[in-house]
């Protein structure tokens, strides 16, 4: 159960790591025109001397609420009160993952812009684009601007995003057995073994030994 505890972890880590940017097969590429017209619009949006700031400043309170939301489940409080060194462990893997999530963020910043230059230049006409660029130039644009960043830190937004991690960590060890039933059904096993709550030999297996009890399957 703990592998799958951090094996979740990093997977939500990853949905605030810009991916690299790639030209999708079978999507033509945007008129370079529009493309130019797109990037001169974001550096109204995103100016490139705050990009940097204004990714890890959505990104922050993202990863802190998520966070704070898994620690609000069950399984895992138990699991953290019952053995100090597992608690230790996990919040040193939340930190480990939280600084490679945001210093992924600003390595991937560049292609990340570009990537929204060619979506911004398919969906909308250099007019558009121009007009779009002269609204976030008034008072109420610039404003927009300075306080949108600052939305996921929100308190409503913040207890929102914690207690909906809470809800879905609820299911997840029985999502997780249900899974197992039907993967070893298409092995053909004659039944699957139940995955193992979380105890403190688990500690052992999130160290990569051997000693945990729950049941492996192949890669």
């Amino acid at each position: 159960m703990m592998k799958a505890m951090t094996a979740l972890l990093a997977g939500l880590f990853l949905f605030a790591t810009p991916a690299a940017s790639q030209t999708q097969s079978g999507v033509p590429a945007p008129e370079p025109e529009r493309v130019e017209a797109a990037r001169e619009l974001l550096n109204i949006l995103m100016p490139p001397a705050q990009r940097e700031a204004m990714m890890l400043a959505m990104i922050e309170p993202m990863i802190a609420n998520l966070e704070a939301g898994m620690m609000q489940a069950p399984e895992l409080q138990a699991a953290l009160s019952d053995n100090p060194d597992v608690r230790a462990l996990f919040l040193d893997f939340v930190a480990v993952q939280r600084s490679r999530a945001l210093e992924s963020a600003s390595a991937n910043l560049p292609s990340m812009i570009e990537a929204m230059s060619r979506a911004y230049a398919r969906r909308f006409t250099r007019r558009e684009m121009r007009e779009i660029g002269e609204f976030f130039e008034t008072t109420a644009g610039r404003a927009y601007l300075q306080q949108s960043n600052s939305i996921m830190a929100d308190p409503d937004i913040a207890a929102w995003q914690r207690e909906t991690m809470a809800r879905s960590m609820q299911h997840l060890q029985t999502d997780i057995q249900d899974f197992m039933t039907r993967l070893s059904a298409l092995q053909g096993s004659e039944s699957a073994a139940p995955p193992s709550s979380v105890t403190n030999s688990n500690l052992d297996a999130m160290r990569g030994g051997t000693e945990a009890s729950e049941p492996e399957t192949e890669e």
